[in-house]
């Protein structure tokens, strides 16, 4: 059941992660590309950002639902208590991914 679930918002969080990191990816490219520092770098760093709006969309749609099935395993209530984890996990997932794919792929 839970498996099901999972992969039904992980389909949607890809969508929406592609969709956000086109949009995102586009807006770095314009802005990047009229840098002269930058302008070279300008299809890299937007490849940087629709990865990392893609990943971090997927991992926050799936953590969105692992967490609050774990939560009320362990006897806690998922509404009080899954904002917090979610949210740390999201950011956690979104700088690293931008962090590490502009390391990897720009430097």
């Amino acid at each position: 059941m839970w498996t099901n679930l999972v992969m039904r918002e992980g389909a949607l969080a890809a969508a929406n992660g592609a969709l956000v990191g086109v949009v995102a990816a586009a807006a770095m490219w314009f802005y990047a590309s009229r840098q002269p520092e930058s302008a070279a770098q300008a299809p890299m760093l937007a490849l940087v950002i629709l990865l990392a709006m893609s990943g971090a969309c997927l991992m926050s749609g799936i953590s969105g639902v692992l967490i609050p099935l774990g939560l009320r395993r362990v006897g806690a209530d998922p509404a009080v208590a899954s904002a917090i984890f979610l949210t740390t996990v999201t950011d956690i997932v979104g700088m690293g991914l931008m962090l590490g794919l502009a390391t990897m792929l720009v430097l």
